[in-house]
């Protein structure tokens, strides 16, 4: 099993990892073949983690075929797998499949054994027209959302409501979505945010402030490194803050902060990162 994590840290596949194996002189290739054969039927009886880990390196089709294989093994209503297999179908190119997902978590939520309803909001509002009525998910998710105010709450509130074409609404919760800062006490994914999760968020606040860049800045331009992001919303409310998110959006983030976020072990090494 190390040797599938030490293929997936370096950025090769069982196949590509095989190939090489056979380039070896012939008195080490065949033990080698063997221990890979060994690996490789390992992995395969693994095909979630197979596919999390194609997903890593942005091989979308192939990671959502590996979700594919592991829902034929038994069914599955983990809310979570869910959120990332339709996630996966989304960014392949495969719109029906991942409006079939969506579909089948809606028609879960509430079941016995079914997903979270905050799983079936999260994978419904990444992307238009994902259900015939948008309101539904939001519908489906309000008892479990309502009343919370810490930054993953808010942005999934923004985006139901956005969503859902409530954009006046949409824009406040996107904003103190932006805002909320990590602190003790925090919460996240609907109980207290485990230490490890909340050092490394107050880390990656202390690595924007050792840059001079303000935390709303980098959390605004962030996801515009990634190819599949083609804009990001910031709600204002008001002139002044149109200016401010104006001027965060404009400000000029070192390189250096996002290789440093890498080189902390912050963001993965592959993560794309803005370039500018």
């Amino acid at each position: 099993m190390a040797f599938i994590v030490f293929a997936q840290r370096i950025g090769l596949t069982l196949d590509e990892v095989a190939a090489e194996l056979a380039k070896l002189p012939a008195a080490e290739r065949g033990q080698w073949q063997r221990l890979w054969a060994d690996v490789a039927a390992l992995s395969a009886a693994d095909p979630a983690g197979q596919g999390q880990a194609l997903a890593a390196r942005g091989d979308w089709a192939k990671a959502a075929d590996c979700y594919a294989r592991a829902l034929k093994r038994g069914p599955a209503d983990e809310g979570n797998f869910w959120f990332e297999y339709a996630a996966l179908l989304l960014l392949s190119g495969d719109r029906p499949g991942y409006v079939k997902a969506c579909a089948h978590l809606v028609d879960r939520c509430g079941k016995d054994k079914g997903p979270r309803s905050y799983h079936v909001a999260r994978a419904c509002t990444l992307a238009p027209h994902a259900v015939a009525d948008m309101s539904l998910p939001g519908r489906l998710a309000g008892k479990e959302l309502q009343g919370s105010r810490e930054f993953w709450s808010l942005t999934e509130q923004g985006a139901l409501a956005y969503r859902a074409g409530r954009f006046q609404e949409a824009v406040p919760l996107f904003e103190q979505s932006l805002r909320a800062d990590p602190k003790p006490g925090a919460h996240y994914d609907y109980q207290a945010a485990p230490a490890a999760l909340l050092e490394r968020a107050q880390m990656i606040r202390d690595a924007c402030a050792r840059h001079q860049v303000p935390l709303k800045a980098a959390a605004e331009q962030f996801p515009l490194g990634h190819p599949a992001v083609e804009c990001v919303v910031v709600g204002c409310r008001s002139a002044a803050q149109l200016d401010e998110s104006i001027a965060m959006f404009e400000l000029d983030i070192p390189p250096d902060l996002w290789r440093d976020l890498k080189a902390e072990g912050l963001l993965p090494a592959q993560t794309p990162t803005p370039s500018r």
